[in-house]
């Protein structure tokens, strides 16, 4: 998402107000609701805005309609629909994230385009705001800030804030909101993996974090984007199977792409089969909080092994997975390699307890050591900890 369009828009005091009428990145608690057998239909009504404006965010509907189960459907008034979307010069590019919509005056916004061109179709720039802005309206929320970036993109948070200072003239408190502050695991679902070429990823240039890595402008729906959209409002295919398109995705190449396998993997296909998607949003939630957690415990040896540019995908639970992953075995192989050369040993001699169980006998004993432990009861202060206000989100 290119920061350089993306403004600060704080709808009234909603982010003030306490719990919301219905509470990643998707926050499970602001996702629609979704039935059996049924679509999520979301009412929207327009609040200003020239033809070429209205049309130009009903073709973005239309994309996110492809891949989510959710209906946009023009509204007959501004009292009936759930999204209200408006044009306004001055009150920035923002959205409500997800149901927290529910709690905004009917009269009022819960969108807002503030420099949208009146051009049809609309430049590769500001469809990206329309994709970014409905991606808040699903209920997701800004990668950068996903509970899974600290292993690939630390911010330099006093150049934050003197950029957007710069930039846009945020006070800190704006800045820490829309970009520092990660949210909270145990709200999160859409994050197992950290995608920065996720359309909910503001642009970051490589001097202002740790690693200096590039977060591109993003002007496109990745596929991680599609996947976890796909899972949060999941539908079984037409029973005449039309031809494949190439950037379709249905639920099994969803689960794929988010790295669900095994029998997760059947037990979700399982529920879109019989059409019961709220089971199959749950369950899928629930596999992704697991592998967070997981992702975050092994950490120490999965976050040197992945990179930011390599492939997006979940975090394996089984601890015997990290033994097959390449760099581990290579840094395993080194280490012993130079104790059997400073000793005299030969390194082809086999080596007693270096078997593949002997390994996992070792991670079990790293695992089970105190200070290992205190980590791991600290992950869960996490998981368990207070429930995020209100949100709304550029």
């Amino acid at each position: 998402m290119p920061a350089e369009i993306c403004d600060p828009f704080i709808i009234d005091d909603v982010s003030d107000s306490g719990e919301s009428g219905g509470q990643h990145a998707v926050l499970d608690n602001k996702l629609w609701n979704i039935e059996v057998g049924k679509a999520s239909t979301l009412a929207y009504w327009f609040i200003g805005g020239t033809r070429n404006q209205r049309r130009a965010v009903e073709s973005g509907m239309t994309t996110w309609e492809k891949y989510a189960n959710v209906q946009f459907v023009g509204s007959a008034s501004s009292q009936d629909s759930v999204i209200r979307i408006g044009f306004k010069a001055g009150e920035g590019t923002c959205s409500a994230v997800g149901t927290d919509a529910l709690g905004i005056d009917t009269k009022k916004t819960t969108m807002n385009f503030s420099n949208l061109a009146d051009d049809l179709p609309a430049s590769a720039e500001d469809f990206a705001n329309i994709l970014h802005e409905l991606g808040h309206a699903l209920g997701m929320v800004h990668e950068h800030q996903s509970p899974a970036r600290g292993g690939h993109v630390r911010l330099k948070e006093v150049a934050i804030y003197a950029y957007y200072k710069v930039l846009y003239g945020w006070e800190e408190k704006i800045t820490k909101k829309n970009v520092i502050d990660p949210y909270n695991l145990s709200q999160v679902s859409n994050m197992s993996a950290f995608d920065i070429y996720s359309i909910m990823m503001y642009f970051i240039p490589a001097n202002l974090n740790e690693r200096n890595v590039r977060i591109p402008e993003n002007l496109n729906l990745s596929d991680m984007d599609k996947a976890f959209i796909t899972l949060s409002y999941p539908r079984k295919p037409p029973a005449i199977a039309k031809p494949p398109m190439p950037d379709d995705m249905p639920v099994e190449g969803a689960l794929r792409v988010a790295g669900v396998t095994g029998k997760w993997y059947d037990s979700i296909m399982d529920a879109v089969e019989r059409e019961d998607y709220p089971n199959a949003r749950a369950q899928f939630q629930e596999w992704n909080r697991m592998a967070i957690y997981q992702k975050l415990i092994n950490g120490t040896f999965l976050n040197a092994a992945q990179s930011t540019s390599g492939a997006q995908s979940g975090i394996p639970f089984a601890i015997s997975n990290i033994v097959e992953n390449p760099l581990f075995r290579s840094v395993v192989k080194n280490i012993v390699n130079q104790v059997l050369v400073q000793r005299g040993i030969p390194t082809v001699t086999p080596i007693l307890g270096s078997g593949e169980k002997d390994v996992l006998d070792t991670i079990g004993v790293i695992i089970t050591n105190p200070v290992f432990a205190k980590t791991v009861q600290e992950i869960n202060a996490k998981l368990t900890g207070p429930k995020d206000q209100s949100t709304s989100a550029s």
